[in-house]
C-alpha cells in the first residue's frame, strides 16, 4: 500500500537517465513558454496603456526568452547537456508561467473573466510541464490559497463560490497527476529500450570481437586480417612473419600451459612494439605484422622484441625466448598483393631459420614473385 502512494505522489526513485529526460523536456517546454509570454507581454504594450508594471514584465519576457533561445542554440547544437542546469531552468520557466497567470488574472479581476484565465493558465502549465504530483499539489494549494486572499477584496465582482476553487484544484491535480505518470512511464520504457539497445550492441561488439580476435593471445586472427586488409591499400607497408624457435621444446619441457605462456609472452611483446592493430596470429606458434613503419624503424622494432624476449623479459617461468622474423617491405597497390606479402615474408622467416635461427630477414617486396 505504501509502495502505491508513493508511486501514486511521485516520490519513487528516478533513474539518471529518466532524470535528465524530465529536465530537458521542461526546459524545451520553457522556452515555448517564454516565447509566447514575451510575444503577450510586448503585444500588451500596444493595445492598451502602458505602465511602470507592464514594463517591468516585458522586460522580465525579453530576459526569460533571450535565455530561452540561448538554450535553445545549446541545445540543438548539442553542447548544454547539465540536467541541473537544465532543471533549473525549467523550473524557473513553470513558475514564471504561473506567475504570468496570477498577474493576468489580478488585472481582469474588475472584468469578471479572471479565474478562466487563471484556471487555463494553471493547468495549461501543469499539461506541458512534468513535476512531481506531491509537487504540484503543494503548488497548486499555495495558488489556490493566494488567489482566495486577493479576491476576497473584490466580493462586488466575484460570481463564483468556493466550491470552484475545490473544483479547480481537483482538476489541476488530476492533470498533474495524469501528465506526470503517462510521461514517466514513456520515460522509463525509452530509457529501458536504450539500455537493451546499449547491451545488444555491447554483445554484438563481443561477439565481433571474438569472431576476430584470438582467445590465447588476445591478437587479431585471420578473420581479422581478412577484415583489415582494406587498411592498408594504397600504402607503403611492411610484412613480417615470426615464430618462437624451438617452440615444441617448452611444450616437451614445461608442459602445454608454459608453452600458452610463452606465446602470450610474444605476443605481448609484438603488440608493445607495434600496437595492437598491427599484430596478428597467423598460426600456432606463428605471428604476423603488418605495419606502415619505415623499414629502418621497423627492423630496429624487431630486433628490440628478440632482444626484450632473449633476455627474458617479463617471460615468467619459461625463462628467455628465441625468435625468428622475416619481412617484406614495398608498396601495397590492391587487396591482393597483401597475400603475396604475407608469402615472400614467410619465405624470409624460412631462410632466418635456415641461417642459424635468432634473427631478422629483410628484403624489398617483388611484384614479378
Amino acid at each position: 500500500m505504501e509502495r502505491e502512494i508513493r508511486h501514486l505522489l511521485g516520490l519513487e526513485h528516478i533513474s539518471p537517465a529518466v532524470y535528465k529526460k524530465i529536465t530537458r523536456h521542461n526546459a524545451m517546454c520553457g522556452i515555448g513558454c517564454s516565447i509566447a509570454m514575451m510575444l503577450y507581454g510586448t503585444g500588451e504594450l500596444f493595445v492598451d496603456r502602458t505602465n511602470a508594471l507592464k514594463i517591468l514584465f516585458c522586460i522580465m519576457y525579453l530576459i526569460s526568452m533571450a535565455a530561452a533561445c540561448f538554450l535553445c542554440v545549446k541545445t540543438v547544437r548539442r553542447t548544454f547537456r547539465h540536467p541541473l542546469a537544465m532543471q533549473v531552468y525549467g523550473q524557473i520557466c513553470l513558475g514564471e508561467t504561473i506567475v504570468f497567470g496570477m498577474v493576468t488574472s489580478i488585472a481582469m479581476i474588475n472584468q469578471g473573466d479572471h479565474f478562466l484565465i487563471m484556471l487555463s493558465t494553471v493547468v495549461g502549465s501543469l499539461c506541458l510541464f512534468r513535476i512531481r504530483p506531491i509537487v504540484s499539489l503543494g503548488t497548486v494549494t499555495g495558488i489556490h490559497l493566494m488567489m482566495m486572499h486577493v479576491t476576497s477584496h473584490y466580493q462586488f465582482w466575484i460570481t463564483h463560490s468556493h466550491f470552484s476553487y475545490i473544483v479547480f484544484l481537483v482538476l489541476t491535480e488530476l492533470v498533474s497527476l495524469v501528465g506526470w505518470h503517462t510521461s514517466f512511464s514513456n520515460f522509463v520504457q525509452e530509457g529501458n529500450m536504450a539500455d537493451v539497445n546499449t547491451l545488444l550492441l555491447q554483445d554484438n561488439e563481443t561477439w565481433r570481437n571474438a569472431s576476430v580476435r584470438d582467445s590465447l593471445t588476445g591478437l587479431f586472427n585471420r578473420y581479422g586480417l581478412n577484415r583489415n586488409t582494406v587498411l592498408w591499400r594504397g600504402r607503403t607497408i611492411c610484412v613480417m612473419m615470426c615464430d618462437v624457435d624451438n617452440f615444441k621444446h617448452y611444450n616437451d619441457t614445461y608442459g602445454h600451459d608454459a608453452g600458452d605462456l610463452v606465446l602470450q609472452y610474444f605476443a605481448g611483446a609484438l603488440k608493445e612494439a607495434f600496437g595492437d592493430n598491427a599484430c596478428y596470429r597467423y598460426g600456432g606458434d606463428e605471428f604476423l605484422v603488418v605495419s606502415d613503419t619505415a623499414p629502418l624503424l621497423f627492423m630496429e622494432k624487431a630486433k628490440n622484441v628478440q632482444k626484450a624476449l632473449k633476455e627474458g623479459r617479463n617471460c615468467g617461468k619459461t625463462g628467455p625466448i628465441g625468435t625468428s622474423m622475416g619481412f617484406v617491405y614495398g608498396r601495397c597497390r590492391s587487396d591482393v598483393d597483401l597475400p603475396d606479402f604475407i608469402r615472400q615474408a614467410d619465405r624470409k622467416l624460412y631462410q632466418a631459420k635456415e641461417s642459424g635461427k635468432g634473427t631478422v630477414l629483410s628484403g624489398a617486396y617483388s611484384i614479378k614473385e
